[in-house]
């Protein structure tokens, strides 16, 4: 006759979070780039917690923050948008007869930069 396993719950709950700890910190330091502390998070769920499902609440529950305007890509986009703006004030302010100053201050420009927009462009004064 196979012999009934006498292990209390509680040992089998130590064992699980004990495994669990050693796949999943891994796996979300990996993932998410951040450094989880088993002290700080884990020993904060009474045995017998569903580890796997509390993660993965806490994950999805975890507000993202990120700074768009640090991002370099929104910044090359921002500077782009910039240039594009200025170039059609500029071709704007040639095609409908503005002289270069005004053109200038409009665009937020030098006189000289101007200038050498409409070199870039192609377009004559």
């Amino acid at each position: 006759m196979a012999q009934k396993d006498k292990t209390p719950p509680q040992a089998n709950d130590k064992i699980i979070k004990e495994n669990l700890e050693a796949i999943l910190l891994p796996l979300a330091e990996l993932l998410l780039g951040i450094q989880i502390h088993s002290t700080t998070y884990l020993d904060t769920f009474p045995l017998g917690t569903n580890l796997v499902e509390q993660t993965a609440k806490s994950i999805q529950d975890m507000p993202i923050t990120y700074d768009i305007t640090r991002d370099y890509l929104f910044k090359e986009g921002e500077e782009r948008a910039k240039r594009a703006k200025e170039n059609l004030v500029v071709s704007q302010g040639i095609k409908n007869g503005l002289n270069l100053e005004l053109i200038a201050k409009l665009a937020g420009l030098t006189l000289e930069e101007v200038e050498a927009r409409i070199k870039e462009m192609g377009l004559t004064e």
